[in-house]
């Protein structure tokens, strides 16, 4: 089977897979939303997404959620079908060129690394492994940002037969967007966290940042940023 043809083997009834995965991830954040305020877990007012999936029962569908998101994202959406997308383009168009191929492996192993470091996030809550929780976010964002700037190469060098002029612009600022609001987000936490640590409330439940803690303002600032990434992603 030629790639072409695997392609339209493999693409065939799937394009309403994009809606799902956007529905699917924002509606894992908006139950566990719900959920953590309706248990009296976090304070109403902008919480850290993290925050709104640590405690059950709320983490349990945060983390079946968010871990069908990363399959969908890896294996069926942005990783496989797209990968061989652009690789049934190119046979079709006799484009030979390595840099093309490399950037399209490229792309699928970011995607990929990224779509696990969502898992991890799904499956470490903040409050037992932070340092898994924080490294999987981390991976990503950071990753993901990347894979936008990627797919952003790709479209532009293969417009506008494959797509329109338009579509690498929007790429490339949702991509150089996304590494911006990271680097800004990083630096607020920071702020957020030098404050709270100079003084911590009685009883010290950082799930629970409320207002009258200190480095409230910034910790809203972190989430307002993290919740603005999810967004974009």
């Amino acid at each position: 089977m030629t790639c072409n043809r695997f392609c339209q083997y493999l693409c065939g009834g799937y394009a309403p897979l994009p809606t799902f995965l956007v529905l699917n991830t924002g509606g894992c954040c908006i139950m566990s939303y719900l959920i953590a305020y309706g248990q009296g877990h976090i304070f109403p007012i902008w919480p850290n997404i993290s925050d709104t999936g640590t405690r059950p029962p709320e983490s349990c569908y945060f983390g079946q959620l968010l871990n069908i998101s990363a399959a969908c994202a890896i294996g069926i959406l942005f990783g496989v079908l797209r990968y061989w997308m652009i690789e049934a383009y190119m046979e079709l168009r006799m484009m030979h060129e390595k840099r093309y191929h490399m950037f399209n492996k490229l792309g699928l192993t970011l995607i990929t690394l990224a779509s696990i470091g969502m898992s991890v996030v799904a499956n470490f809550q903040e409050t037992n492994v932070d340092l898994l929780h924080y490294s999987g976010a981390a991976t990503l964002f950071a990753l993901g940002g990347f894979y936008i700037i990627v797919e952003t190469y790709i479209s532009f060098t293969l417009r506008p037969l494959f797509t329109s002029s338009a579509v690498p612009v929007i790429r490339a600022f949702i991509g150089v967007t996304s590494l911006i609001t990271i680097a800004v987000s990083v630096v607020t936490s920071k702020f957020a966290w030098a404050a709270y640590d100079a003084d911590p409330p009685a009883g010290r439940n950082y799930v629970k940042w409320t207002s009258d803690d200190a480095g409230y303002y910034w910790h809203v600032a972190s989430s307002g940023e993290a919740s603005f990434l999810v967004l974009f992603f």
